[in-house]
């Protein structure tokens, strides 16, 4: 303690993390960077992600977003089942586009606390 104050002592691991589970995105949005820092985008290994979160020390929120689609990932599941695991709040941020129809049930039972959906994405033509 410094007078009345109580000391701050900064955490091992950051708290809050927003993870580009994929940088792959069907959308063209005319404000996105993607395409041009991306190109055609690729998936992270599962087992970095793991491993990712795994180093975390108590994390608070993990945010799965950022440039691409993470709902074009293979593992995007148990990605959220680990993230779900550390005891962080999971948000996943997704236009919905990508996902199909057979994913739906076992994304709806994944753990994520909040689904955050993007509307940033729209065609002029409709």
């Amino acid at each position: 303690m410094f007078g009345n104050r109580p000391q701050v002592m900064p955490v091992r691991t950051p708290q809050v993390l927003w993870i580009e589970l994929s940088s792959k995105c069907p959308a063209d949005c005319v404000f996105c960077s993607r395409a041009l820092r991306r190109g055609a985008g690729s998936n992270m290994p599962l087992p970095v992600y793991e491993e990712l979160i795994g180093r975390l020390s108590r994390p608070r929120k993990i945010v799965l977003n950022y440039s691409g689609e993470s709902t074009l990932h293979p593992d995007l599941v148990p990605a959220i089942r680990s993230a779900r695991a550390s005891g962080a709040f999971v948000e996943l941020v997704s236009v919905l586009t990508t996902v199909p129809v057979t994913m739906l049930d076992s994304l709806a039972v994944s753990g994520w606390n909040r689904l955050t959906v993007s509307v940033n994405f729209s065609d002029q033509n409709t």
